[in-house]
């Protein structure tokens, strides 16, 4: 940085100014989500890029005693949340996912060939109200236990 200006690799002045700390943010975000695949495999899911709304609603699962597992990668896709003995995946969909349905769509296919059923929640819904959130998942585990438990008589 050279007088409140970034500067090349020669050290010369560059006419922009600095960019702005939400667009560093942005820009660690997109840069984050482009890294090789196989290299965020390596990292742990503690070190990977996760929502405050995730947060929140993690929170509220473990308030009542639910403990998924998170960002459990299955395929090329890593999982918000995933419920194992319900093959049960919950996904918090942030601003990211605007646009991105055709997508997510094939996703939740790809998925679903794979026995796994995702249920999709409005970042915003989990925001207001994420204990909602984690009472509604409880339920929804306690439906497919008794499917479940109906299919293995």
């Amino acid at each position: 940085i050279h007088g409140g200006l970034a500067t090349t690799n020669r050290g010369v002045p560059r006419t922009e100014p600095e960019p702005s700390t939400g667009t560093i943010r942005a820009t660690l975000r997109t840069t984050a989500t482009t890294v090789d695949r196989n290299t965020r495999r390596g990292i742990t899911p503690d070190e990977r890029y996760v929502s405050h709304a995730e947060i929140r609603l993690l929170e509220a699962l473990h308030a009542i005693g639910l403990e998924p597992q998170q960002q459990h990668p299955v395929g090329p896709y890593d999982l918000d949340f995933y419920f194992p003995q319900a093959n049960l995946c919950i996904e918090v969909d942030g601003y990211q996912h605007r646009g991105r349905r055709h997508h997510d769509t094939r996703r939740d296919n790809d998925l679903q060939g794979l026995g796994i059923t995702t249920v999709r929640l409005p970042g915003t819904l989990v925001h207001a109200d994420p204990d909602r959130c984690a009472r509604t998942i409880s339920d929804l585990l306690d439906r497919a236990a008794i499917h479940t438990n109906k299919d293995a008589r």
